[in-house]
């Protein structure tokens, strides 16, 4: 049955039929061909502008990098000199501590300057008084130092200060003596703070990630992770396993192994500095945005495909008799104007009730009449005003009145109407529904149905009592064959006639003309 009736339908049962169909199905898939291509040469060239965009912020960030620990070298070989231009070997003077503060203040990356001898006491620092009995021959970087003879300032893991608490990345040289043993160690402590402001000062998506990390994985900082990543290893990410190896710096894609969340990442390695640095864009963000800027894109392709299928099956219908195309012309015209009907809506609403201007109800009664007369079919016009509101207004004050017409036109707004039909706020306390293809008879009975819903709301009247509620009255009119002539003026007059009548017979109910 289904089958006879596709046949029928498409009109596969002739030789035009069946090649109408087959061009029309080419077309189809051409034309949805067309689209999807340049849609993915769209996001691939989003793609290729994230990668290029991440690359460029991560060339950034390294410079900023090597420009801040290259101060900070340049600090530490500064106090090495001081160091060997002390004559008589005593470090643990004013003079040098004064000295290594005068160094730290020039620099706003630097937490601390220290100096400890062989054993890792203290000599000389930055702060205002050294510790008493302090000791740092624990720390990692010191044991390095009193275990390799490397000249080169070394980069360590994060730790916390103990003269601030504060989180530092620790830089240090090896002392030596006037016989080239070891003789203890220089320390810069850099703020793990001053990458954090630095950072943050890029305005980047929420899931976008920056970070700086030691050459040997581990993590010294990275936004927008909490400080528990730091110190982390990235041992098994792309990055240190396949990525650095074929390239000091360019852009991939990678899961990260701190949060799993996919990035177009930017990478660069420092030459001077065993340090690298990362720039990546959330994937599923770039999607979102990219699919956002194509909404209007997408839905005009659509719009073109629904067109293109439309349009073919209007041109094979045309074999078809000629009553048949006609009502094809008239539903899609039908359509059409359903569409025009509702972009107008969106731009003509009353400001008060949310419901359909007076403007708007005039221009879609007058196309409401328009297709009547096409068509034949009737249309009715229902005018509801509320009752006793000028009182009301004048015993409440304009604000209550305001309150009692959006809550009335709340009451109209959510009545169960067909698709077709329009209610709007006529004016004053009056509101307004234009009813295409209705009788008088269901006229009327959606006026009883709105002075019903609105009595059934129990807004609060003037007259503060048990069974005092706002209420309205209503009048409604029809245009149909009998009376094709009535304009929407006539209309609407009759329909305020009755809504007259009803007032005159007692209120909080309908009348009809």
């Amino acid at each position: 049955m289904k089958k006879k009736f596709l046949t029928h339908f498409l009109y596969l049962h002739t030789a035009l039929g069946r090649s109408g169909n087959g061009m029309l199905f080419a077309l189809l898939v051409g034309v949805l061909a067309v689209n999807i291509w340049t849609l993915k040469v769209s996001w691939d060239k989003r793609l290729a502008e994230a990668g290029d965009e991440a690359m460029n912020l991560s060339v950034s960030l390294s410079r900023q990098a090597e420009d801040t620990f290259m101060q900070v070298e340049f600090t530490l070989k500064d106090v090495m000199h001081e160091i060997e231009q002390s004559h008589d070997g005593n470090i643990s003077t004013p003079e040098m501590r004064d000295f290594l503060r005068e160094r730290q203040k020039r620099l706003l990356q630097l937490n601390g300057i220290f100096i400890y001898d062989e054993k890792g006491r203290w000599l000389a620092a930055s702060s205002e008084k050294l510790p008493a009995n302090a000791n740092n021959a624990d720390r990692e970087y010191f044991i390095y130092h009193r275990d390799n003879e490397n000249q080169d300032i070394r980069i360590g893991h994060v730790i916390r200060s103990r003269s601030s608490e504060d989180l530092v990345i620790p830089v240090s040289l090896r002392r030596y003596d006037r016989s080239g043993n070891f003789a203890g160690v220089v320390l810069a402590t850099v703020r793990v703070d001053y990458f954090r402001k630095f950072y943050n000062f890029f305005e980047l998506e929420d899931r976008d990630a920056l970070a700086l990390i030691l050459a040997d994985t581990t993590v010294l900082y990275a936004r927008p992770f909490p400080d528990s990543v730091i110190n982390q290893s990235l041992a098994q990410s792309p990055l240190f396993r396949t990525v650095l190896k074929h390239a000091d710096s360019g852009g991939r894609s990678w899961h990260s192994p701190l949060d799993g969340i996919e990035r177009i990442y930017g990478y660069a390695r420092l030459h001077r500095f065993p340090l690298v640095v990362t720039a990546g864009y959330d994937k599923a963000t770039l999607w979102q945005k990219w699919l956002t800027d194509h909404l209007l894109s997408l839905a005009l392709n659509t719009a073109l495909l629904a067109t293109v299928l439309g349009m073919g099956v209007a041109i094979l219908r045309q074999a078809r008799v000629q009553k048949h195309n006609q009502h094809e012309i008239s539903r899609m015209q039908g359509e059409l104007t359903h569409v025009n009907q509702t972009l107008h809506a969106l731009a003509l609403l009353d400001e008060m009730t949310g419901l359909a201007s007076r403007k708007q109800f005039d221009i879609f009664l007058e196309e409401a009449l328009r297709r009547s007369r096409s068509s034949g079919r009737p249309v009715s016009v229902v005018i509801a005003g509320i009752d006793g509101f000028r009182y009301y207004n004048d015993t409440l004050g304009h604000e209550a009145g305001n309150k009692c017409l959006r809550q009335v036109g709340k009451a109209l707004r959510d009545m169960p109407l067909s698709t077709t039909d329009l209610v709007a706020h006529y004016g004053g306390d009056r509101f307004a529904f234009v009813l295409p293809n209705t009788s008088s008879i269901y006229a009327f009975e959606i006026a009883m149905r709105a002075v019903s819903a609105v009595r059934h709301c129990h807004l609060p009247d003037v007259v503060d009592a048990p069974g005092h509620t706002v209420t309205i009255s209503a009048g409604c009119s029809t245009r149909n064959a009998a009376n094709s002539d009535m304009d929407a003026a006539m209309l609407i007059h009759q329909a305020e006639s009755a809504l007259l009548d009803a007032k005159r017979k007692g209120k909080n109910q309908a009348s009809q003309k």
